[in-house]
Parts: C-alpha cells; sequence; structure tokens
C-alpha cells in the first residue's frame, strides 16, 4: 500500500494529470482502492466517477420458518458518513405474540 500511495501521490496532489488512457496508472489506483476499501470496509469513489457514493453498506437478508418471540433483523446505533442499509427477509410464520423488526437503530448515515 506504501508503494502504490508513494506513486500515485503527484496525482492525488495535482502535480501530474492524470490520463485516463493509462492503463497501468489505473491498475495501480484500481490496487489501491481495492485495499483502502479493505481497510477502511466501505466503497471509494473518485471525483467525477459513475459509481456508488462512497460510504459504507450493510446488506442483512434472513429466511426464517417460525418466530416465537422477537425478531429484529437489522439494530444499528450510529454508523456516520454516507451509509446504506439492505434488509430483506423471507419469514413462514410468525406466533401469536411474535414480533418482527426490519431495522432499529439511532441513525445510520449523516
Amino acid at each position: 500500500m506504501i508503494e502504490l500511495t508513494e506513486r500515485l501521490s503527484s496525482y492525488a496532489t495535482g502535480i501530474r494529470r492524470a490520463d485516463p488512457g493509462d492503463q497501468q496508472l489505473v491498475a495501480q489506483v484500481e490496487s489501491l482502492r481495492g485495499l483502502l476499501e479493505l481497510a477502511y470496509r466501505q466503497r471509494i469513489t473518485f471525483s467525477g466517477e459513475r459509481r456508488q457514493p462512497s460510504g459504507g453498506s450493510i446488506d442483512v437478508a434472513l429466511t426464517v420458518q417460525r418466530v416465537h418471540g422477537n425478531l429484529t433483523l437489522a439494530h444499528i446505533k450510529s454508523v456516520h458518513g454516507e451509509g446504506q442499509l439492505n434488509v430483506t427477509g423471507t419469514i413462514d410464520v410468525v406466533e401469536r405474540g411474535g414480533k418482527v423488526t426490519g431495522f432499529e437503530g439511532d441513525s445510520l448515515g449523516s
């Protein structure tokens, strides 16, 4: 990661102009982006890109046969920055007195 950061710093600071046709440069940027996304556990989108915006994404998918008590698919307390939550659930039966909550939490994005 240090090598890639050093190679790309002159582009990031604006000293050099990036050529989108430079395949080696694009590969280096994609490699660094991939490492940063793994480290920060969120998408990174550069200015002018046609890509989902930067930020975290949480995907929850559950398949449940029977709910006897309380079931919460996602309980989040404070995700900062731009965040996206996708919750899906397939539940066959909710017994009397049972309760299903898709999302319960205090904030997600900023």
